[in-house]
């Protein structure tokens, strides 16, 4: 299987962002994920307030993913985004792809209807608690969406370490995969995944597997992370295809 990137979610109010910056200088393929709700007073501390997408704007070289949660992923899904764009203040286009965090099982009608949004760039996520449900998703949908990847997390960003289920049924089809990778078992989880035979591209998401006990995202834990997978990358260069990052900011592997 091919990776294109590795997520780090839940950029929040304490993160250093120029630090930030340095690791994805350091490390191109990386994409960091921002927890988005309309509580997100109410639901942690890596939900954060709207007003730090302003300073998210300004960054270079740094790729973002909208994760939206809970009713605003419901707006989303009903193509009701005014809502959204207001709380966020209308500043979304600095993000690349957007996640929906909402159980599509309970939701078909609504998803079958749904189409990227005018401002996501690149790419919509559905997240899907395992393979099976994807499968009943591609049933009922009867061909995959275009510009829809599948997120594959049974953990549901509770850092529950699930085993590495792939998905093998269609090479067209991106998946991710999550659920309790750190930087103890990632190393391990990532030499599975490419090491499947396959021409498939997939990515990894990691959440609270790289938080501190307060819950704040913990960039030492991030750099552990991708000083662990830089070089099995490094390792299998064949199975690396970054997409849909710009050449110019892609290291030669």
């Amino acid at each position: 299987m091919k990776l294109t990137s590795i997520t780090f979610t839940g950029i929040d109010e304490h993160t250093d962002l120029e630090h930030v910056e340095q690791i994805s200088e350091q490390y191109p393929y990386v994409e960091w994920g921002v927890l988005l709700s309309y509580h997100y007073k109410e639901n942690g501390n890596r939900y954060p307030d709207p007003h730090i997408l302003g300073y998210l704007d300004t960054l270079n070289h740094v790729r973002l993913a909208a994760h939206i949660c809970g009713g605003m992923a419901k707006d989303v899904v009903a193509a009701e985004t005014k809502r959204m764009y207001e709380h966020l203040g209308y500043n979304f286009d600095m993000f690349k792809r957007c996640q929906i965090n909402l159980n599509v099982s309970a939701h078909y009608a609504e998803m079958r209807s749904m189409r990227p949004f005018d401002r996501c760039l690149d790419e919509v996520i559905m997240q899907m608690t395992n393979k099976e449900a994807l499968r009943s998703w591609l049933r009922y949908t009867e061909k995959p969406l275009p510009h829809v990847a599948y997120l594959l997390d049974a953990s549901g960003g509770r850092g529950i370490n699930t085993p590495i289920d792939i998905f093998n049924d269609d090479q067209n089809i991106r998946v991710g995969y999550a659920g309790g990778m750190n930087p103890d078992n990632v190393g391990d989880k990532l030499r599975q995944l490419l090491d499947h035979r396959s021409y498939a591209e997939f990515w990894i998401d990691m959440e609270s597997g790289v938080r501190t006990d307060d819950d704040w995202l913990d960039l030492n834990k991030v750099e552990q992370v991708l000083k662990v997978c830089d070089p099995i990358i490094k390792e299998h260069k064949e199975q690396f295809n970054p997409w849909p990052y710009p050449t110019s900011l892609v290291q030669k592997i």
